[in-house]
């Protein structure tokens, strides 16, 4: 089931699916919704927790990179997403 957000930049993304992208040359699943969740500790939009955000560009490598991205996709189902009304507004 895709769950369609409004992310900081006014764009729509399924945050149910992983995103990766290409950003300053390394790998992110960087979405621009930034916002936690406060069960499973992870980021709504990347499922990253919060060292894994922290340290991403500037004290992790391209494996460790790929490792977290690896279990990115698992995570998502941890994440208790907020109701949709919350999100599916342009901010």
């Amino acid at each position: 089931m895709s769950r369609m957000m409004i992310n900081k930049l006014g764009k729509e993304v399924d945050v149910s699916k992983l995103n990766i992208r290409v950003s300053q040359g390394m790998k992110t699943p960087c979405v621009d919704i930034c916002t936690m969740d406060n069960n499973s500790g992870y980021c709504i939009g990347c499922a990253r927790n919060k060292n894994e955000i922290a340290f991403w560009s500037y004290d992790m490598t391209d494996k460790d990179r790929d490792d977290v991205i690896d279990e990115l996709q698992d995570r998502k189902q941890y994440i208790k997403y907020p109701e949709k009304s919350d999100f599916t507004k342009k901010r």
